[in-house]
């Protein structure tokens, strides 16, 4: 750094932060500044408080101030922080979502002293915002900008020293509505003789002027009159007058009018609680009709289902459904319609339902009449009628008329121009075709209106409105007049036959019937227009050609009428083959649900006749296996008993490792035993409980002191890490010893946790801080670089081996948080050792995955303080979800675990697969993921894989070392005494993590090529053990 920044306290720098400043603050400062200046009669005196708002990322928003006691030594600001907490929590009542930010100071620049007012407050935000408003910049003329500076801290290293420097923040003015309006008054009162006013102003001074003009005026008025009344002006009827018309022309406090008025608005209110009255008795009716529908499910279940007397209604679900209109009709409007409870003559309920007509748009599940025919108790249901009209009554199928017709229409137009470019009617104008769509867009129009005046003017309107389009097209297509004709009737026959009206038959003969003649007319008016022969007559249309022929056109007009006629048949078949079908749907229906009744009498029956079933599906199984072993021959049998012993043992997933009959170094076995079973022996020696040392953290210290070469050498390593050659150990080393901060934080930020789960930054650093302290530093391998370690691992497996296709963004989140405590104040002795000397962790976590229900029970303690809690802006229900997955990665960790999560993997492969919709599978493939990470140091490049076996090594040596201490025996490879790391290494690439990571790769095929690393360092440390062995037997 150079001498100008360090003989400086203000240096340059480009921030991140994203400031925005309220006028509210400017206003409150200056007024506090000025209230100083006049009450201690100084030129220029200093204030100070403190600034309020709300963060949200890299965002800040200042939207309040207030006044702080302090005292002043000299140019030293000593602030009292009693009352600024008292002061920040009675403000917090009011504004809940106020923190604060920083503080605020008049004067003329910054001083040394205020980098000692930035530390003090520091104990309350680690990082809290300086804001100057300098005072004297704002009496010179020449200053034009607002005086106002923001600045925040900035730690740097100047000749081996942490040294505070302040950097400004640029910022920019914020505002709203209420704001604007009150600087802009505040902003133009200027002193009086200034014309310089804000609106508000000009408008209140205008009324105000005005109103004071009026009364003075009624003053004088009233002396005018009280002097004539009195004597002593005489009268003067032509002023008189004038005043009495102005009297007239004023409101009347009792005139007809205001009575009007009253009287409407007294009204209006009689019915807003005349509505309310209705809603509320509308509820209470649909609250009756649930109550029905409970009851009616109970006696149906029972085989004694209710059914509506007299009109065939049935209620099935709060909609209503009714019978046909012509019912309705004959019954009139006030018909009471009843609900029988299954007893003769007894009225269960009694409804009155108006005559609406568009009740018939009924629930799906109602489409048929035999839904609502009342059937006595046991009597098999009747069959739908021969003909379709009752049913269609209760609830017709109708396909969507107007959308096809306007279809028709837009094809047909499409045909007719075809015609003109293949030049076979080349004389078709498009043109004309204008006022046809134009009436086309009013019958549509008209059509669709006329659906609100019932269920037969929705049918039968837009079915005769196709008659008007057709005359207009026939006319207009010329020579392709026939073509149109047949295409246009063949189109309404088939849309029309999907109205679902009732009386089909009969509008199809009147149709057919206006259909022709209108054709007829059509055609007779086509010879009349089209008579021009030279195409100069603009009276009349071009010549047809060919010309009509009369005997031709009706030959046509019979065969329309044929193919009518053949409509009205097919109108006819349709109908009964939908009834037909409808009645076997229906016999269907009352079969399955006659079969459903008769399943829950058999369920009931075995109910009441056994006890119930409490076998799990695994002891069926067994029983299976034993029934099929006694019919069997003997080898079957010894083969099947052999299956059953295997199912009932409770190591189903445990593999048989026969170390004896593999000839397997007896080091190597006693090693892997003991990492699957915990070390669980019965030789103790005498109790001596290892008491852990609290280590509580270092309160606000994150990243170390680092120059700005240092930084950027991070920030590069960094954009490194979702590569698997990423170097912890030199990410160590630029960080000064904090891996585990530096890469957690940019995780959360590349995964955009931040912003996605509202977490608050600083308690973000300050829960990596404290968990990165609980880190043994003196532990060779379980220390924060592993955690570092596992961390970066289990990232590349989400990232880059694809497992985040299979996982949620809160699977991710819980998984990052997981690897990061995953070994949280690890004290450097396995699990074996804990149990064998009956470890205060042990006794407290009865010997079951001790050390890693300790990590992860402290790291949660951790988490749970309000200072560390990145759960905050969690939801209850994410709460507990990212709770249950970090504890369930965290205690897969336990090696004693290994082998059973192995199996079910594989068992999961080789079954149906994994579902990402399922947690279970979910967190099963997180369990593999954060083990395969926590084991994956062979699968590193060969010298980082030698940096973490030497690391492994020295840490078994210091285990060795306490248990020979303790009189136990020492543990496989712990024996300083007996150096064996190339044998320890190959005998855990072979039994542990070589099984593992071929399923792991299997499943996640971009991993797959790290397997090239394990096959070369386990060459690597075989050559290493024949060298060994080799200077062993030449030093014999």
């Amino acid at each position: 750094m150079d001498v100008e920044t360090k003989n400086n306290i203000l240096v340059e720098k480009s921030s991140t932060l994203e400031i925005k400043l309220h006028p509210l603050v400017i206003i409150n400062i200056s007024d506090h500044w000025t209230r100083a200046k006049v009450q201690n009669n100084v030129k220029n005196p200093r204030v100070v408080g403190a600034i309020v708002g709300i963060q949200n990322g890299r965002t800040v928003e200042i939207f309040n101030s207030y006044e702080l006691a302090y005292k002043e030594e000299g140019s030293l600001v000593n602030i009292d922080l009693e009352y600024l907490m008292m002061k920040s929590e009675q403000f917090k009542k009011v504004f809940a979502t106020y923190d604060f930010l920083g503080w605020y100071s008049t004067g003329s620049g910054v001083t040394q002293d205020d980098l000692t007012t930035q530390k003090q407050l520091s104990e309350i935000n680690e990082s809290p915002l300086y804001l100057l408003l300098d005072t004297v910049a704002a009496s010179r003329p020449e200053t034009k900008d607002i005086p106002i500076s923001i600045m925040e801290s900035e730690i740097r290293i100047i000749s081996d020293q942490p040294t505070m420097f302040f950097s400004k923040v640029p910022y920019q003015i914020e505002s709203g509505e209420a704001e604007r309006i009150s600087v802009d008054h505040i902003a133009r009162i200027t002193p009086s003789g200034d014309s310089n006013t804000s609106q508000i102003s000009t408008h209140l001074t205008g009324i105000h002027n005005s109103i004071g003009m009026l009364a003075t005026r009624l003053r004088i008025l009233k002396s005018f009159l009280e002097a004539v009344k009195s004597g002593k002006i005489a009268a003067d009827p032509g002023l008189l007058r004038q005043l009495g018309s102005l009297c007239n022309q004023l409101p009347a406090l009792h005139s007809d009018e205001l009575k009007n008025d009253f009287i409407v608005e007294f009204n209006d209110s009689l019915l807003i609680t005349y509505l309310a009255s209705i809603t509320k008795g509308t509820n209470g009716m649909n609250e009756m009709i649930d109550k029905f529908n409970v009851v009616y499910e109970k006696q149906k279940r029972k085989g004694n289902p209710l059914y509506y007397c007299g009109p065939k209604v049935l209620i099935t679900e709060p909609s209503i459904v009714t019978e046909d209109s012509s019912s309705s009709e004959e019954m009139g409007d006030d018909h009471p319609q009843t609900i029988d409870d299954g007893t003769k003559g007894e009225i269960a309920l009694e409804l009155k339902l108006p005559k609406r007509r568009s009740m018939r748009r009924l629930n799906s599940r109602t489409s048929n009449m035999n839904d609502f025919t009342p059937k006595s108790s046991g009597s098999r249901p009747t069959t739908a009628p021969s003909s379709l009209y009752a049913m269609q009554s209760a609830g017709t199928l109708k396909g969507p008329v107007l959308i096809q017709s306007a279809g028709m229409y837009c094809i047909l137009t499409l045909i007719i121009a075809s015609a003109e470019l293949l030049q076979w009617a080349p004389n078709i104008r498009l043109i004309t075709f204008v006022p046809y769509f134009m009436i086309f867009y009013v019958i549509t129009e008209a059509c669709r209106l006329a659906s609100l005046l019932g269920d037969v003017w929705e049918a039968v309107l837009p079915f005769y409105a196709t008659l008007i389009p057709f005359a207009i097209l026939v006319f207009l297509s010329r020579e392709a007049h026939i073509l149109v004709t047949v295409l246009f009737f063949s189109y309404v026959m088939i849309i029309y036959l999907q109205s679902g009206l009732m009386s089909l038959q009969i509008h199809l003969m009147i149709y057919i019937l206006s259909f022709l003649f209108i054709y007829v007319a059509a055609v007779c008016v086509m010879m009349v227009w089209y008579r021009d022969a030279t195409g100069l007559d603009f009276k009349l249309g071009r010549i047809l050609d060919p010309p009509i022929n009369w005997q031709q056109e009706l030959t046509f007009v019979c065969s329309l009428a044929i193919l009518g006629i053949g409509f009205l048949f097919l109108e006819q078949f349709v109908k009964l083959y939908a009834n037909t079908l409808l009645d076997r749907s229906h016999k269907i229906q009352t079969l399955e649900q006659e079969t459903e009744e008769l399943k829950k009498e058999i369920t009931k029956y075995k109910q009441e006749k056994d006890d119930i079933d409490l076998d799990a599906p695994i002891q069926k199984v067994i029983s299976v296996l034993r029934n099929m072993a006694n019919e069997s021959d003997e080898d079957t049998r010894e083969q099947l008993f052999f299956v059953i012993k295997t199912l009932s043992s409770n190591k189903l997933y445990a593999p048989e490792l026969n170390f004896e009959e593999k000839s397997v170094d007896g080091e190597v076995a006693s090693f892997i035993q003991n990492l699957i079973e915990d070390g669980k022996e019965d030789k103790h020696t005498e109790n001596k409980l290892a008491v852990l040392e609290k280590r509580t953290g270092k309160i606000a210290r994150f990243l170390p002191l680092v120059d700005e070469g240092t930084e950027k050498r991070i920030e590069a390593g960094l954009q490194r890490i979702e590569d698997w050659e990423f170097n912890i150990f030199e990410m160590t080393d630029l960080t000064e010893g904090r891996p585990l901060f530096a890469t957690g934080l940019a995780l959360f930020n590349r995964h955009d946790f931040i912003r996605k789960f509202n977490i608050n930054e600083s308690r973000l650093k300050h829960f990596l801080t404290v968990i990165e302290d609980g880190y043994d530093i003196t532990n060779p391998y379980h220390n924060a670089i592993h955690a570092s370690d596992v961390l970066h691992a289990l990232n590349f497996f989400i990232v880059k081996g694809g497992l985040s296709a299979y996982i949620t963004e809160l699977d991710v989140f819980s998984a990052v948080i997981a690897a990061i405590v995953h070994d949280y104040m690890h004290p450097g002795l396995n699990n074996a050792y804990q149990i064998n000397t009956q470890s205060e962790l042990a006794v407290r976590y009865n010997d079951r995955s001790v050390l890693e229900s300790f990590h992860v029970a402290s790291a949660f303690k951790v988490l749970y303080e309000d200072s560390n809690n990145i759960f905050s802006g969690l939801t209850e229900a994410q709460r507990k979800e990212a709770r249950e997955t970090i504890v369930t990665m965290v205690m897969a960790t336990d090696m004693a675990q290994h082998f059973d999560l192995l199996g079910r993997f594989k068992s999961k492969i080789a079954g149906q697969g994994f579902d990402p919709k399922d947690r279970k599978d979910r967190l099963l493939l997180l369990q593999i993921a954060i083990k395969c990470a926590d084991i994956s140091n062979p699968m590193r490049p060969q010298a980082m894989c030698n940096t973490w076996a030497h690391r492994v090594l020295s840490e078994f040596y210091k285990q060795g070392d306490m248990e020979r201490k303790q009189g136990l025996p020492v543990s496989a490879f712990m024996d300083r005494g007996k150096p064996a790391e190339a044998k320890c290494q190959i005998g855990f690439i072979d039994f542990i993590v070589g099984p593992i990571f071929e399923v792991w790769t299997s499943f996640l095929p971009e991993v797959g090529k790290l397997m090239v690393n394990l096959e070369q360092n386990r060459i690597y440390w075989k050559n290493a053990m024949e060298q060994n062995s080799i200077q062993e037997v030449g030093g014999l």
